[in-house]
């Protein structure tokens, strides 16, 4: 007759991370941290925006011109957030207005 477990109290809910494992009723398994980093300054995509950009907007709200480092009065889109990373469509507009990657 195998031997009765005495690790595990017979009381122990079964939980969605614990169910079906083998010796984990009622604990929770060890949990990693997640490697933190700082994303690079730059104009790429997930990179931390060195500077605010702008871009004019005409009289029906499309984006015109070049893009700029700050608002250039009238109505304009923010395109990117000093210290925030760039988003895909950010990157898109920046590239529409012929945007360098050094700039």
């Amino acid at each position: 007759m195998p031997a009765k477990r005495t690790d595990t109290p017979p009381d122990s809910p079964l939980t969605p991370v614990t169910k079906g494992i083998i010796g984990m009723s009622g604990h929770l398994p060890a949990t990693v941290p997640t490697r933190r980093y700082t994303a690079p300054v730059g104009w790429r995509i997930g990179d931390i925006a060195p500077a605010d950009a702008y871009r004019s907007l005409d009289e029906t709200s499309t984006p015109y011109g070049p893009v700029y480092a700050t608002n250039p009065g009238g109505h304009a889109t923010q395109l990117a957030t000093k210290g925030c990373p760039i988003s895909a469509w950010a990157r898109r507009e920046m590239d529409d207005a012929g945007h360098e990657l050094g700039d």
